[in-house]
């Protein structure tokens, strides 16, 4: 049999895996730092809207008000669309508005109505005559916002290729001059979304449809609006209004409880299951190197079944070893085939219970969550366990005890499915020992992508599928991130350790904002 030559030698493997690695961190982080990368941008802070230090108050929305004369009800929370918004009777208007009325208008529309498409927001009329507009625009509304107002079809083209481009919900902000007399008339100056400066002859280009949008807005329903310009630092508003509007409320307003399309363990229980996992493999680590070192000292002196006792313990909790396999590198073999089938059974179970509050719906997921772990759990240790066996080391699929025990805890008593019931067992030979900081590597950036496709199946709409696999990724990624022995990431610390570092904050990261935030 001839020896076959790899066409990448080991080294090469870990610093072409390292760089790639290193460089899809930068670009997520630097397109995060400008607010396109969902999950990314929240952490960074980069869609939080700019301070124009305009505060909406109590005072100036009652001032707004009285001027205005409208009279506000609120709709079933349950109404979509247009029943989501009603506006009835009709008043003609001439009034003149300041930065902190219309701000805190703008506010106040934005907390009673689920459709309203821009919250957080604050406007600053200038002396100039210039306006200035920050806030988070709300992508994620502007379906039901356009079916809301009966927006035409002529201005929705118009205005969706643009919002097509961006997977977040942005911080915009807007100055230039803006002038309603008939058509609208826009003039922008400076047009910035999340960190991103657009130039002022790009952001023109664009500024036809802001006056397309505005003259739609301006003219529906009861609101016709026939004049609107800033003036000495305020806003001259002339035209007719409605005297009665209803708005059905955001869905999240309805219960302090926090409504979430995204399956997440409440935050006590995850932080409470975090620290029993982690607390228990860092006894469980150093009680192994006390009992190897007394085995180590008393050696003879000790009976032959206590010896042996502390061996097997010490194994237990350690690495996994087995014999080198003779046959095809694609095939499993049946000790893997049970070891798959247990694991499996394990995580549809835990985290059925896990994110089911009935029984009912516990048996309904388990077909979905069923599906999802054979694509994560299956899918990624076969094609690792394939790489690492055709490059000469031979590793198998196990069961672990001490991961199935701790994970078997933590998914029924604290309802967060944290640990591995199973555990990489390898060949003691030296291509295995080169092998597995790039496999442990590869385990995690492989889970980080499946939960970017699963974060991404689930903004499509299909959330069934996506929530419970972007949960399964997470809790993976972060426990595959520790770097305790024996578990995976010390294999990655010892590989390489800013690689370590750099995927442990990243994981960590984003549990914390799958857990808190979203």
């Amino acid at each position: 049999m001839h020896e076959v030559t790899p066409l990448f030698s080991m080294g090469l493997l870990k610093k072409l895996l390292a760089g790639l690695v290193i460089a899809a961190v930068i670009v997520v982080l630097v397109l995060g730092y400008f607010g396109f990368v969902p999950v990314v941008s929240d952490i960074m802070r980069a869609n939080a809207p700019r301070d124009l230090g305009v505060t909406p108050t109590t005072s100036a929305l009652s001032s707004i008000n009285s001027k205005l004369g409208v009279t506000y009800s609120t709709l079933p929370a349950s109404a979509t669309g247009a029943a989501s918004l009603s506006e009835s009777g009709s008043q003609q208007i001439s009034v003149e508005l300041t930065s902190e009325e219309v701000t805190a208008l703008i506010n106040d529309h934005a907390s009673k109505w689920k459709y309203y498409p821009i919250e957080e927001v604050q406007v600053k009329i200038n002396p100039d005559n210039t306006v200035e507009l920050s806030g988070v625009l709300r992508v994620d509304r502007w379906s039901g916002y356009a079916d809301a107002i009966g927006l035409e079809e002529g201005t929705r083209s118009q205005i969706r290729p643009y919002l097509g481009y961006v997977q977040t919900n942005p911080a915009v902000y807007l100055k230039g001059t803006i002038s309603l007399g008939g058509y609208p008339q826009i003039d922008l100056q400076n047009t910035q979304i999340g960190k991103f400066d657009l130039p002022v002859d790009q952001a023109n280009a664009y500024a036809g449809v802001l006056e397309y949008f505005a003259y739609d807005v301006s003219h529906l329903y009861q609101v016709q609006i026939s004049q609107m310009y800033a003036s000495g630092g305020r806003l001259v508003v002339t035209g007719t209004i409605p005297t009665q509007v209803a708005f059905a409320p955001p869905v999240e307003q309805q219960t302090p409880v926090r409504q979430t399309e995204f399956w997440a363990p409440s935050t006590e229980n995850a932080v409470q299951a975090f620290s029993l996992v982690t607390l228990v493999y860092v006894v469980g680590n150093f009680l192994r190197a006390q009992l190897s070192t007394v085995g180590e000292k008393l050696g003879g002196l000790l009976p032959s079944g206590v010896q042996m006792w502390i061996e097997n313990y010490i194994g237990s909790k350690g690495e996994i070893t087995i014999q080198a396999g003779l046959g095809s590198a694609f095939k499993l073999t049946k000790i893997e085939l049970i070891a798959y089938a247990i694991a499996l059974t394990t995580l549809t179970v835990a985290f059925a219970y896990s994110s089911a509050a009935t029984l009912s719906e516990m048996l309904v997921a388990i077909p979905v969550i069923l599906g999802t772990s054979i694509l994560i759990e299956f899918l990624k240790n076969y094609l690792l366990n394939v790489f690492s066996r055709s490059k000469g080391a031979w590793t198998e699929y196990r069961i672990w005890f001490p991961g199935f025990l701790m994970f078997a805890v933590s998914a029924f008593v604290f309802k967060t499915p944290f640990s591995s019931p199973s555990k990489t067992a390898k060949n003691a030979c030296p291509e295995a020992d080169n092998i597995c900081g790039l496999m442990a590597v590869s385990s995690v950036v492989l889970v980080l992508l499946f939960g970017a496709g699963f974060y991404y199946v689930s903004t499509q709409g299909i959330s069934d599928i996506g929530n419970i696999g972007l949960g399964m990724c997470l809790l993976a990624a972060f426990f595959d991130s520790f770097p305790i022995p024996p578990l995976n990431g010390k294999d990655i610390w010892d590989w390489n350790k800013k690689a370590s570092i750099l995927l442990l904050v990243a994981t960590f990261a984003a549990n914390l904002y799958w857990l808190m935030l979203m």
